[in-house]
């Protein structure tokens, strides 16, 4: 198991830049008290654990994700493209078979069912390997070099893509269609990149930080 794991992780030379396969069972845990990536790989029993997406926080200190989860008849749904317009492309996440979709620029207004978790995420990177030229205009998501989190797509399969050295939107677009991804998606960056790991060949990343989402491979 671990030695096949392995094989799907990928380093390029400066090991900065770490490409993770999403497997079966992978889930994308919320937590509202927030946590650490390393309680969370000892909580859920996960080999390795990634910040997820994007997310804010109002006046009042009331955790707001960028996400929308339709659970079977509509109990639990937000909304938020109020608190920021720019979050226009989708990703749906199957939470029984782990697969996910894309929605690029688009929004929604059919039922799911309680497999699966649909959340925004902004900008995209790559659509049908083709970059986003607008990449170098955006300014609301940190243009100077960060690290970042991103979820992308090669054939029918999904992967979690960590740089751990900062980079700006443009370089990563660039990084990541150099290793063949068709579609890629900017999920987080900045302070709250985060690394987990039960692997001696994956060093730990930024620990100590507390966040509200989560990505636990198993």
């Amino acid at each position: 198991m671990i030695v096949l794991f392995a094989l799907g992780i990928f380093f390029l030379r400066e090991r900065d830049f770490i490409v993770l396969p999403i497997s079966q069972g992978t889930e994308l845990i919320f937590i509202s008290s927030w946590s650490t990536v390393t309680q969370v790989l000892k909580d859920y029993d996960c080999i390795l654990v990634v910040n997820g997406s994007y997310f804010w926080y109002d006046e009042d200190s009331n955790f707001i994700p960028a996400w929308i989860r339709y659970d079977g008849e509509k109990k639990y749904e937000r909304e938020n493209h109020p608190f920021d317009p720019n979050l226009t492309n989708s990703i749906i996440f199957d939470k029984k078979t782990s697969e996910t979709t894309f929605l690029f620029d688009s929004m929604f207004s059919w039922d799911f069912n309680s497999n699966k978790i649909i959340f925004n995420a902004w900008p995209y990177l790559l659509k049908d390997m083709t970059p986003n030229i607008s990449l170098k205009k955006i300014t609301s998501h940190w243009q100077y070099p960060v690290p970042r989190t991103v979820i992308a797509k090669k054939g029918d399969k999904s992967y979690l893509i960590l740089s751990k050295k900062g980079t700006t939107l443009k370089m990563l677009a660039n990084k990541i269609l150099k290793l063949w991804f068709t579609d890629a998606i900017n999920l987080d960056w900045g302070p709250s990149t985060s690394l987990a790991s039960k692997y001696f060949f994956i060093k730990n990343y930024n620990t100590k930080e507390k966040l509200p989402i989560f990505w636990c491979i198993k």
